[in-house]
């Protein structure tokens, strides 16, 4: 079992110690300093090895029963690590921002820049599949909205393609991306996520009616000594 620990995140002060699962004795600890304070306490394990961070696109590949570096990589090309922790799996370790693939083995790059994850929310990697969620993110512009499912590319000959099946709705007419007039079917009115509608206004707009919401008020809490009410001094 590997626990991870931060010492001090601004300037990326990072601990790593490994225990055995049979007894609890610790088998190795490591104190070590990332050049990024961003989510400094991360740590993967893919390959059999337990890599850590050891500069800004440097990790090192750690023995999991002695601690010892056994492999060190350099990650290159569209390496970022910002707004999310990045993932590993066993082949790659896949960038938040944008959505590269880091080969294990030599740190080449994959770039993608068709998904994007919402900050502090990250993409899922299961089923063999990459998931993404909204996001509101122009940092990669090209990026997908949505919740979508990206699979790898597969096969792409004309033999492959052959095999597909054709539905039912093989042939008709696609539907219209933006629902027609002043119609809302869907969050934020449409797939873009436009939030805007083609519906006309009149000119002369007047004010039906107004409510005041304290949608961020708290409920009075009690002292558990006298019992007298405490004022909350934020908001939830």
């Amino acid at each position: 079992m590997v626990l991870v620990w931060e010492r001090n995140w601004q300037v990326g002060e990072n601990g790593i110690a490994a225990f055995a699962a049979d007894d609890g004795r610790r088998l190795w600890r490591l104190d070590y300093r990332s050049s990024r304070a961003t989510w400094p306490d991360t740590v993967w394990f893919a390959g059999g090895l337990v890599w850590h961070r050891t500069g800004a696109t440097d990790l090192a590949g750690l023995d999991p029963l002695t601690g010892q570096p056994k492999k060190q990589i350099s990650l290159r090309g569209g390496y970022c690590g910002g707004c999310m922790r990045n993932i590993a799996t066993e082949q790659y370790l896949v960038g938040t921002r944008p959505l590269n693939f880091f080969d294990w083995r030599d740190g080449a790059a994959h770039g993608f820049r068709g998904g994007r994850h919402p900050c502090r929310a990250g993409v899922i990697v299961a089923n063999g599949l990459l998931y993404t969620q909204p996001h509101g993110c122009k940092c990669v512009k090209e990026a997908l909205r949505g919740f979508i499912a990206f699979a790898p590319g597969g096969d792409t000959s004309p033999q492959a393609a052959a095999r597909l099946e054709r539905g039912p709705a093989f042939g008709e007419p696609r539907a219209t991306a933006s629902p027609a007039g002043g119609e809302w079917p869907t969050f934020r009115h449409d797939p873009r996520r436009s939030g805007a509608a083609p519906a006309t206004v009149e000119v002369d707009l007047r004010r039906l009616w107004e409510a005041q919401v304290h949608d961020q008020r708290l409920p009075a809490a009690r002292s558990r000594t006298s019992g007298w009410p405490i004022p909350w001094a934020g908001t939830g």
